[in-house]
Formats: C-alpha cells, structure tokens, sequence
C-alpha cells in the first residue's frame, strides 16, 4: 500500500513448507540505495508476535547489520506448513519529480538461496487513479507476469521463481497523488521510458529465443524416444550375438541328479569358485579352515570358563571360547601339501593376526574385522588365480563377457549424452545399458570338464540336504 507521503507498507505473506523440525525463520532487508525500513511486526493466523530478545516462540527480534535488517522470528514447527504474515513500512518508497513520481523497488532480492512458488505481488495507490495514468513495469524472469487493474492497482505474479532471481517493479505514477513527498526539479519520464523501451526489446528477444530453444528441445524429445529405443535395441542385439557366439552352454551327455559320491578332491574353496560362476565368498574362507583341521595342520579347542567368587561378576557359568590351534611343526614339515592360498591363510591368522603364537581365540578374530577384511579382498585374488589354471571355465566365454561389457560401456556413454539430449528418455537407454551389463556375466560358462565336476559336487550338495548326513 503506497501512502500520499511517499511512505510504503508491505505484508508479506509467506508459507513454509518445513521439512523435519525448525525453531526460526528470518527475512533479511538489504539497504539498497538508501533504502530506509520501519515499522515492522510478525503474525501468524490473527496471532502477533512480541518483539522481545528472549528467543522464545512466538517472539521476533531486529538485527541491525550494515547492509541489511534481518528479522528474526521463533517458533516450532515439523513437518508442516506454516503461514507467517511479516509487516515493514518503506520509508521514500516514491520519489518525485516533475513529470512523474516513481516508484522503484525489489520486493524478492536474487540473495534467496531457495526456489519460491506462487508469488503474487499487489500494489495499491494512494488513491484510485484509471490504467492510463500509469505506467508499470515488471523486472524478473521472463514467464512472470504483471497487469495494471482499472483503479490503478498493480498486480504481478510468478508460478516459480528460481533461486538468485530477484522480483521487482519499476511505476510511474502522477505526482499530483504524493503530494507530501519533495519534489526533486528536474524530468525524468521520457528517459525511464526510453531505457524500458530498450529493456523490454531485450526481453522480448530473450523470450523468442527461449521458445525457439523450448521448441527445439520439444523435437528433440520427440524423435529422442525413437532413438534411444533404437540404440538400446542394438545393444541388446549386440549383446544376443555375443551370446550365441561365446555363451553357447556345454551339455554333458549324463546327467546326475543326486549322488552321495564325492568328487575328486577339490579344495572347498575351489569348490566355491566352480559353483559361483568364479566368485568367493566368505564360506569358502570357513570350509577352508575346517579342511585344514581335516588334514591336521589346525584343530579348534572349546574351553569352559566356570564362575568363580572372585568373577563372579565379569563370567557366566558354561560360558564357551573357542580356540584355533595350530600344529607348526607339522605345517613346517608338510608345507609343500599346501595351496599358495592356504599356507597364507594360515601365516596371516597365526604369524599376523596371533602374533606367532599357535593359539588364537575366536573373539581376537572378531575384533580385527577391518584387518580380515582387507586380508580377505586379496585372499579371494589368489583362490581365483588358482582357479583359473583349472580351465573349468571357458577362455572362449570370457573372451564374450568383455566384449559385452565394452558395449554396455559404450551404451553408458551414449546415455549420459541421451539425458542431455533428450530428457528422460535417456532411462530407456540407461536401463538397457545395466541390463546389457548384467547379462554380460551370463555369458561365461563351464568347459565340459567343468560342467561334469560342478553336476558331481551338486548332486553331493542334493544327498546331504535330502539325507542329512546319513550313510
């Protein structure tokens, strides 16, 4: 509201969309140009907010700084919306001239650091005036919108301001309606109209470029779906010939369903390696120590801690530890028995892990699981590179897999530049292209030798599960 003195009062009627919890919200007023504040108060639905420096809800503080006036009010608020009406009066809002009184002023600053929706400006005169006695101007993003109404009243709006986008509106007004203010002695409409003249052609190219360019994106969309339909298509076609060439299964004449033979004697970890498509968990690391302990190089103690009156507190009764012990002077005489990846295993739990003693507790294991871990990662190297000379899987096979896995590499690229290109449609192609990688690792499969030991192992793994163990 615009006042005969020159003097503008502003309700801001703000809504907050809060996201988790929040004790306070502020608006900062810049000093632009000498602008001069006054007159401020908080509200929320009828409810004032009392000025106080107490920080307590439903209270609002003044913050004087150089360049700005922040207001600061305190509340609490969780996900939810609140509405929060903030008053401030503008002091020489309008100045005045001979031919004109302006009025000149940034209601949204480009200091907002968050995106604002619906924003609906309305400036009233000081007194009702028709449309043609005025001339407005609307400064801001190019969709925003402004109209003058048939008493004079301003109104502008904009469905979304971005972020670091100011908001602002430039009026020429008869001077005669401010009589109060001083009038400075000189012209300046001609000029303000000259420069909005020049401004508003500016705008105006600005704008026909931005439908030239929405409506280039809108064709690229278009033909962009068809595009990067075709592309994934081709990559799946290309990943299907791979697979007919590479990934083509051998089929063993017999098959064995169950059987409670065991296979020749492959380590377990190999085992895991065979029946994993090459992939080692941590239960091949398990059935490792527990085939060691089967050949006596370690064997695994339980002791049975009793409570006594002393430790009474720190023990349970019956409660169980549990050792691995190793027998060094049989590692050191039948080392040469041992797979590269075993002897490690067993230098990294007892020389490393247990200091080069031949006990260590379970717990001590436990405790160290980065250690383990980073132990492990290079453990599963050395099983698998001990797997490769089996050749239970094809050369051939692999061969395909990284061929594939190329394509797929190839279609990520080409779907990063798709998201540029053609917007969402880009996941059509971003979809095929963790497909075709996916699919990539279907490719490789077993050599007949392979395929034979793998139904042997499995048929085994059938019998104990069916039979739990018995003979």
């Amino acid at each position: 509201q615009l006042h005969p003195d020159g003097i503008m009062d502003v309700i801001e009627s703000r809504t907050y969309k809060f996201i988790g919890s929040f004790k306070y919200a502020y608006r900062d007023l810049l000093r632009k140009g000498g602008v001069r504040y006054r007159n401020f108060s908080v509200s929320e639905n009828g409810v004032v907010y009392q000025h106080s420096e107490t920080g307590e809800p439903g209270t609002y503080q003044i913050i004087e700084k150089d360049d700005a006036i922040k207001v600061l009010w305190h509340f609490r608020a969780k996900d939810e919306s609140r509405t929060f009406n903030f008053h401030y009066s503008v002091l020489d809002a309008i100045i005045k001239y001979n031919d004109t009184a302006v009025l000149y002023f940034q209601f949204i600053g480009d200091e907002w650091k968050k995106a604002q929706n619906n924003v609906l400006l309305t400036i009233k005169s000081p007194q009702q005036i028709s449309d043609y006695q005025l001339n407005e101007w609307l400064h801001g993003p190019l969709w925003a919108e402004s109209k003058i109404e048939h008493d004079g009243t301003i109104t502008a709006w904009c469905e979304r301001l971005p972020k670091h986008t100011f908001f602002e509106i430039r009026a020429l007004y008869p001077p005669e309606i401010f009589p109060q203010v001083f009038q400075q002695s000189k012209s300046i409409r001609d000029e303000i109209l000259k420069e909005e003249a020049k401004w508003a052609e500016e705008a105006n190219k600005k704008r026909e470029l931005a439908v030239i360019r929405e409506q280039n994106r809108k064709n690229r969309w278009h033909y962009g779906k068809w595009i990067v339909a075709i592309l994934s298509l081709i990559g799946l076609v290309i990943w299907w010939k791979l697979f007919r060439k590479y990934g083509q299964r051998n089929k063993p004449g017999i098959k064995i369903d169950i059987s409670p033979e065991i296979p020749e004697k492959t380590p377990p970890a190999l085992v895991c390696y065979l029946l994993n498509n090459r992939e080692i968990d941590g239960t091949a690391l398990i059935a490792t120590l527990f085939d060691l302990a089967k050949r006596g190089f370690i064997s695994m103690k339980e002791q049975v801690e009793e409570k006594t009156l002393l430790h009474k507190k720190k023990k349970k009764k019956g409660k169980a530890n549990y050792y691995w012990e190793l027998h060094r002077d049989y590692w050191h005489e039948n080392s040469n028995l041992l797979i590269g990846y075993e002897d490690k295993l067993l230098r990294f739990i007892f020389d490393d892990l247990a200091d080069k003693k031949n006990s260590i507790n379970i717990k001590v294991i436990k405790k160290q699981k980065t250690k383990f871990t980073k132990f492990f990662d290079k453990w599963k190297e050395e099983v698998k590179k001990v797997g490769e000379k089996k050749e239970w899987f094809d050369k051939e096979s692999k061969l395909g897999r990284k061929y594939s896995i190329f394509v797929s590499i190839g279609m990520c690229v080409l779907s990063i530049v798709s998201f540029f290109l053609f917007g969402p449609w880009g996941f059509i192609l971003a979809g095929s292209t963790i497909l075709v990688f996916g699919l990539s690792f279907v490719i490789i499969h077993l050599t007949m030798q392979g395929e034979m030991l793998a139904q042997k192992w499995k048929a085994l793994g059938k019998y104990l599960k069916k039979y739990h163990f018995r003979s």
